[in-house]
Order: structure tokens, then C-alpha cells, then sequence
């Protein structure tokens, strides 16, 4: 499946904007949307390479899916990150699971069915890689690549594209 302009523009923007955006496939159609995602380092071990890291995250999809309908997922998990090599400021890796809650909302009860709107539990799992784009006495920026899946009832993939910052005062 090929994305329009307008999706591309959507999405990149959103990337450029948020601290990531999120792609993901919900169900059964695909859908866009942005998310917030919070993942500050709490503890870390072996010199700085290995990370155990807090996530809680809100994603908004609203680009494709079922017309008349947007989602909302809110994700509550951890992170376990890894810097492979000798320096504690190159590329790394993560695993990260985490518990999903997404609310469907019926915008438009004349284009989708009223009976569709409510809220699922689900769970999602993602392997991450990220490459640190800025190190600074504030904070440190990455860009990252996350895919994994999604399960609400039905299970599918879930790919994030977006930025991780770690306040200086959050590295450990």
C-alpha cells in the first residue's frame, strides 16, 4: 500500500512536531495518528549501557481506519534499552511491552455505526532502535524506529517513527 502526499506530509510533520508519530495497524485497515510518549531512564546498569526505562504514552489515530472514527490508545509499559560498544552515546537498542487501552470514538454516526464506539484492553511488544542525533548539557535527542504488534481482539503490526529526549538530570 503506497501513502498519498497529504499522508507523507501528515506524517513527517507530525514527527518534526511531537516527541514521536505513530503508524499502526489497529484491526483490520490501516491508521495514522501522532503520539506523546514519556520513557525517562529510572535505573541504569553496566557503565550506562544497559537502561531500564518508564513509558506511558497517548496516541491519537485519525488518518485512514474506518470512516467516521478515530482512535485513542494510551499505553503504560517499560522499556529495556542497551548501548551496544564501547561508548555509552552510540546506537542502541530496546524491547519494550507495555498494557493498551484504546477507546474508539464515532465522530460521524451518519458514515459509522454508533455501536462501534467504546474501549478494548490490549497489550503491544516493539523492538526499538534509536541513533542519538544531539548530545547537550540539557538533554540528548534521538531519532528512533520502533516495530512490533498490537493486540485488541485482533492482532497487527504497530510501527512508531519519531524522537526520544532524555533530560540530562533523567540519564543516570
Amino acid at each position: 500500500m503506497w501513502f498519498t502526499v497529504k499522508e507523507v506530509f501528515t506524517i513527517l510533520g507530525c514527527t518534526l512536531i511531537t516527541s514521536a508519530c505513530g503508524v499502526g495497524n489497529q484491526t483490520s485497515p490501516w491508521q495514522y495518528g501522532v503520539e506523546a510518549r514519556i520513557s525517562p531512564a529510572i535505573i541504569t546498569a553496566d557503565s550506562g549501557h544497559l537502561s531500564l526505562h518508564a513509558t506511558v504514552a497517548y496516541a491519537r489515530y485519525f488518518l485512514g481506519g474506518i470512516d467516521g472514527e478515530h482512535d485513542e490508545v494510551i499505553n503504560i509499559g517499560g522499556q529495556i534499552r542497551f548501548i551496544p560498544g564501547e561508548s555509552r552515546e552510540g546506537f542502541w537498542v530496546s524491547l519494550e511491552p507495555s498494557y493498551a487501552r484504546r477507546k474508539t470514538v464515532v465522530d460521524d454516526p451518519a458514515v459509522a455505526d454508533p455501536a462501534d464506539e467504546g474501549s478494548t484492553n490490549g497489550w503491544s511488544f516493539s523492538a526499538l532502535g534509536g541513533l542519538p542525533l544531539m548530545n547537550g548539557r540539557v538533554a540528548s535527542v534521538s531519532g528512533y524506529v520502533a516495530l512490533g504488534i498490537v493486540k485488541f481482539g485482533g492482532t497487527g503490526p504497530n510501527l512508531r517513527v519519531g524522537f526520544d529526549i532524555q533530560p540530562e538530570f533523567l540519564r543516570r
